[in-house]
């Protein structure tokens, strides 16, 4: 009996840790209604990456990511613009993969602020200065980096 049991937890156990986020990458984006219905899916994307602890090498990060980047290039509703103090951090691969869902996270949970991008980039600076004050989140922003963010 003892045996049986440590096999079905020992199953468990590893489909429990096989488990994905949502399979982002068979979302269709092909016409403004597509990505009209796919944002409370970018406001799932965006929360994830921006509630979980920071890994350099993880795929579901990954394809959150990659959704969102072209969720974000693609959709008209909203301004995502990349300048300003953002600009200065753009080659910043990890820092970036927090900026883009901070960004997406304030426009759809802020539409009526979704068009001026001077407000996206100041509330979505503040929400990765948060994540990144979270020690749980295992993002150490460089002293430089912040500096930018915050002048």
């Amino acid at each position: 009996m003892k045996i049986y049991v440590s096999l079905v937890l020992l199953f468990c156990s590893f489909f429990a840790g096989a488990q994905s986020i949502y399979p982002y990458e068979e979302i269709s984006l092909k016409s403004a209604s597509d990505y009209k219905s796919a944002e409370p899916l970018a406001l799932n994307a965006a929360n994830y990456l921006l509630t979980t602890p920071f890994k350099e090498k993880d795929s579901d990060r990954e394809r959150a990511f990659s959704f969102l980047l072209r969720w974000t290039a693609g959709d008209k509703d909203y301004h995502f613009e990349i300048t300003g103090r953002i600009l200065d951090v753009m080659d910043e691969k990890e820092l970036m993969s927090l900026v883009i869902p901070a960004m997406v996270k304030f426009c759809l949970e802020n539409k009526a602020l979704g068009s001026s991008p001077s407000i996206i980039e100041k509330n979505a600076i503040q929400i990765v200065l948060n994540y990144c004050d979270n020690p749980a989140n295992n993002f150490t922003l460089k002293k430089k980096l912040r500096r930018k963010l915050e002048n």
